[in-house]
């Protein structure tokens, strides 16, 4: 491993007087951000950074957010992609804003210089848009005609970024064949909606699908409901013999049955 530092050195003024540098904010100019969890606003906070002394563009001057003047521990609500970003040979100090994962108002600082300098920002971070749609725990479901599925089919809605997306609209996709038992149209706090269904008494395979908005790809459940059997009765073919290379007089049979006795 190793880091790189680097050093900027600025020319006396008149008189031999100390410069140092000072920033001037280019966009936003009301110094409000506004933006949805989790995505990134390219180059939505801008500063011009110059000496105090000829007002000569400074590269390498570092741009951040912090929580609050002074608070480089907390993790603000929004961050400069990279943690950090540098101006370049024209003192211009672009930072591609990443918003943070949660809804609200905010007053974070941008910082320049490691604190030479630092501006009151007004920032809000609204929920973002659906983008995909997971689905927790196992895509196949299997059953017994008749019965409840279990465990209920379970998706969750999350933007761009992978944050959870809470009362977004769930649209679920059930063939007639079956019974839902219970069912969440809006996502929770944590994104996630299930559906409880009944199997019908017919055998087979068949699909669920749940989507969200405009969430091009749905989640796509496999159940199979199948007769299970629970006993085994032997039918015929029982205490035979015959000759090596010959066929029984009597087929194998067995009966299997399920819990309700049907076979």
């Amino acid at each position: 491993d190793e880091a790189q530092f680097l050093v900027t050195t600025i020319a006396r003024g008149q008189g031999q007087v100390f410069g140092t540098i000072q920033g001037a904010v280019v966009k936003p100019v009301d110094f409000r951000l506004v933006g949805r969890a989790g995505e990134t606003a390219v180059g939505a906070l801008q500063f011009q950074v110059v000496t105090t002394t000829g007002a000569t563009p400074v590269p390498n001057i570092g741009l951040r957010l912090i929580s609050g003047l002074g608070d480089t521990t907390t993790t603000p609500p929004a961050q400069c992609r990279g943690g950090i970003a540098l101006s370049n040979a024209q003192g211009l100090v672009s930072c591609d804003v990443v918003f943070g994962p949660n809804i609200g108002e905010y007053a974070p600082y941008a910082e320049i210089g490691g604190g030479v300098s630092a501006f009151p920002i007004s920032l809000r971070i609204e929920q973002g848009g659906a983008s995909r749609i997971i689905i927790r725990g196992s895509n196949t479901r299997t059953g017994v005609p008749g019965q409840q599925v279990d465990p209920a089919l379970d998706i969750q809605v999350v933007n761009a970024a992978g944050f959870a997306i809470e009362n977004a609209p769930v649209q679920w996709d059930v063939p007639n064949t079956v019974t839902i038992v219970s069912v969440q149209n809006r996502t929770d706090a944590n994104g996630r909606a299930t559906l409880t269904l009944r199997l019908g008494q017919t055998p087979g395979t068949f699909t669920v699908r749940a989507r969200s908005g405009d969430v091009a790809e749905p989640a796509t459940f496999t159940i199979t409901s199948a007769l299970q059997a629970t006993s085994i009765t032997k039918v015929s073919g029982d205490n035979q013999s015959a000759a090596t290379g010959q066929p029984f007089a009597q087929p194998l049979q067995v009966r299997l049955v399920d819990a309700a006795g049907a076979g």
